[in-house]
């Protein structure tokens, strides 16, 4: 995740790249999830050198990798073979052209995100494996931890907070947020809960 995205490029079974490789929630109107699920039969690969992998110390053997999942070859024509992605060589070398110009025509990769070239033998491909991490759904709520209904208006005494909700979880990208989320509208819903009960 984070910078090192720069540094790999996405594949689908055909070996064809299928996304900017960048590690955002939205990548302008669509996210790599998006994209990754529309690809044929939603096999994806991460494609990178041998200067990467030892970079960030990335290791694709067994057990760090389940057997089947990752391999390595001297040269991308063999990887290209092993993982039967038919289009490597070639997504690799107009890959490499755009980092040259600085100038992704494919997906718009950012000038400052294309930094580095997949050249150094031996190259690795491993494969993306989608699941489901965590749901983001939940009760609606406002700015003081009201409930909303249907209606998305409040509901007189409805209160909540932390990852019941829906629509605050993710804000944070740094570490996850879920005890941010508790405490901050923990205390917001119980400060207008007193609020109500000093009226009432």
């Amino acid at each position: 995740s984070g910078p090192r995205w720069a540094e790999v490029i996405f594949t689908n079974k055909n070996g064809d790249r299928f996304v900017r490789e960048l590690d955002k929630a939205n990548l302008g109107g669509y996210t790599f999830y998006d994209a990754a699920l529309a690809q044929p039969d939603q096999f994806l690969w991460t494609v990178f050198d041998d200067a990467t992998a030892k970079k960030y110390k990335w290791d694709t053997k067994y057990p760090t990798c389940e057997e089947g999942y990752a391999f390595t070859a001297d040269t991308l024509a063999e990887l290209a073979k092993l993982t039967n992605q038919p289009n490597l060589e070639k997504t690799v070398a107009r890959y490499n052209g755009f980092v040259d110009a600085k100038k992704d025509e494919d997906f718009d990769k950012p000038a400052e995100s294309l930094t580095k070239k997949i050249e150094q033998g031996p190259f690795h491909a491993v494969r993306l494996v989608l699941c489901v991490h965590n749901l983001t759904g939940g009760l609606a709520i406002n700015n003081n931890s009201q409930v909303l209904g249907q209606d998305m208006k409040p509901i007189k005494g409805l209160y909540a907070a932390g990852e019941i909700t829906g629509g605050i979880h993710g804000t944070n990208r740094v570490g996850g947020n879920a005890l941010l989320d508790c405490f901050v509208f923990g205390r917001i819903a119980g400060e207008n809960v007193a609020k109500e009960k000093a009226r009432s």
